[in-house]
């Protein structure tokens, strides 16, 4: 992550990114992503989307990354989402396995110092149906 002006830049880059090709507007599938934001003030430790993983650090914000994004505050509500619609809107490249995409500042508490990141990876299952998604269960 880095300071963009009015925005936040994110950038993933994984071991491999897959694209069968079903949705070519996403620049890649089956992959899912949670990225959590700790602060001092975070009380939330459920992240949820099917994950059955309760953190042991509190997170203040979640943005999760399938088939769209999905910015999350500590009390589950939706604060964005983002569903591409056109192979222009694509954020993932599968020659550099990458996901990258930029969130405006709004979406997020004042930045600290002490802010840190929790990068969580794994299979992505949209159950047939498309859009975000969520993991692919985890037991």
């Amino acid at each position: 992550m880095r300071d963009a002006g009015e925005s936040y830049y994110f950038e993933l880059t994984l071991d491999s990114l897959a694209q069968p090709g079903w949705h070519p507007e996403y620049g890649f599938q089956l992959t899912y992503a949670a990225l959590c934001l700790h602060t001092p003030t975070a009380r939330r430790t459920d992240l949820g989307a099917n994950s059955n993983l309760v953190m042991q650090s509190p997170f203040e914000r979640v943005i999760y990354v399938g088939g769209g994004l999905r910015v999350e505050d500590a009390a589950g509500t939706t604060l964005a989402e983002f569903i591409p619609r056109t192979t222009e809107d694509a954020f993932g490249d599968v020659a550099t396995k990458t996901i990258s995409f930029c969130l405006p500042k709004t979406l997020f508490p004042p930045r600290e110092a002490n802010w840190e990141w929790t990068v969580l990876c794994g299979a992505q299952d949209d159950h047939g149906g498309a859009g975000i998604g969520e993991f692919r269960a985890v037991n």
